[in-house]
């Protein structure tokens, strides 16, 4: 995936804003990200969380585009939905065209695990599980997380590096910066860095809506 597409080895960039929504009862909250190829714009990634009585319901939309010479080089879309109780994913159906490689997962909960249909095949994790939930504070605290993509549990390391100001909707915001590292298959890279695009540099840029989080990444294969 990136921008929760993820794939090779990839290093994220969290800064995570200390300004809060305010109190009282939970509404839909929205995060609206372009993505960019280093400075040129190739697409974005949207998050919709909507509470359902002890529920939430995630809609993530993500599109790219990648041009070279006026030619599309890659096309990626990937769409998920998300169930989740609390902190824990109880389930989870995504359907991703990686430049023509068809990819669908679908997940849920037995009440005592997460039982995930993949491309790769089937297993289960035992007790709360977690996707790349930018928009959960708790996803810090993980040392594994489920690639939406592809349905593999990803080994990550999350650890705060410090602290920086971004600018969010025109403000100035103090954020805490947490390095994300994940251990990917080789097998999770798109077509365009598998067919030679050995480097790429992308950024996430915050458009406007209730964000608490500015995504920024970079992402490498060796």
């Amino acid at each position: 995936m990136k921008a929760a597409v993820l794939f090779g080895r990839t290093l994220y960039t969290l800064l995570l804003c200390v300004a809060t929504a305010a109190s009282g009862a939970e509404s839909a909250r929205s995060w609206n990200f372009r993505v960019f190829l280093d400075r040129d714009p190739i697409g974005y990634h949207h998050f919709r969380l909507t509470p359902q009585g002890d529920t939430r319901e995630l809609q993530s939309d993500t599109h790219f585009d990648v041009k070279f010479l006026f030619i599309t080089a890659y096309h990626y879309d990937h769409h998920a939905t998300e169930y989740w109780r609390g902190d824990c994913l109880t389930r989870l159906d995504s359907n991703s065209n990686d430049d023509g490689r068809i990819l669908a997962v679908h997940a849920l909960s037995d009440g005592h695990q997460l039982n995930v249909e993949a491309p790769a095949g089937r297993y289960a994790v035992t007790g709360c599980a977690m996707s790349f939930a930018y928009w959960d504070p708790v996803m810090l605290q993980q040392t594994r997380l489920i690639n939406p993509e592809t349905g593999e549990q990803v080994p990550v390391t999350i650890i705060r590096s410090g602290d920086e100001d971004i600018p969010v909707r025109g403000a100035i915001v103090h954020a805490q910066r947490y390095p994300l590292h994940a251990q990917l298959s080789a097998a999770a890279g798109p077509g365009a860095l598998r067919a030679g695009m050995r480097t790429l540099h992308s950024s996430i840029r915050e458009l406007g809506s209730t964000n608490q989080a500015l995504l920024r990444e970079r992402n490498a294969v060796t």
